[in-house]
């Protein structure tokens, strides 16, 4: 097999929807007896009998993010982190309008290159500035709070504006 080079979106196929929702229950029940995420190793396995490697908890993550999109009927797209992409992407990953990525571009917090007339981003770029940006407004969140109160760890405010965005998604 060889190494993802370019995009690549995999769809589930409405005969797997059955599978996808055993592997859904499956880590759900995992979490449910063991917390959060698996204390013990995860392990991807062959088809002959000890052919088996630890899965890295990163790597077992994403696989149940996979699983649990898939699971739901939504395509999945991997995208290697060396990508450029536009500034209509970029500001879809960021979640903010395609003048204001062209403004942080412009005005060089976000680099580009320039390829004839448009713009392309390295994707790793991107992730970088999201979580510089982030790192910003949590820490301005925490100098504007009471000095004498106990200031929220930034996992919390990052729990709250993941329900947040849930509720949004759900229509709330």
């Amino acid at each position: 097999m060889s190494a993802l080079h370019e995009s690549k979106t995999y769809v589930p196929s409405s005969e797997n929807l059955e599978k996808y929702a055993k592997l859904h229950d499956f880590n759900e029940a995992l979490q449910t007896k063991r917390g959060q995420v698996p204390e013990a190793e995860c392990f991807l396995s062959g088809p002959e009998p000890g052919q088996q490697v630890v899965l890295p908890k990163d790597v077992y993550e994403l696989l149940v993010a996979v699983v649990d999109a898939m699971q739901q009927g939504m395509a999945v797209t991997i995208r290697p982190n060396h990508e450029r992409v536009t500034t209509q992407q970029a500001a879809d990953l960021l979640g903010v309008s395609r003048p204001t990525v062209v403004r942080l571009v412009e005005n060089g917090e976000l680099p580009a290159t320039k390829i004839g007339r448009h713009r392309r981003i390295l994707l790793v770029d991107v992730l970088e500035y999201q979580k510089r940006h982030e790192t910003r407004q949590f820490d301005a969140i925490a100098a504007t709070s009471d000095l004498d109160a106990e200031i929220p760890p930034a996992e919390f405010f990052k729990s709250v504006r993941a329900e947040v965005a849930a509720e949004r998604a759900n229509g709330a």
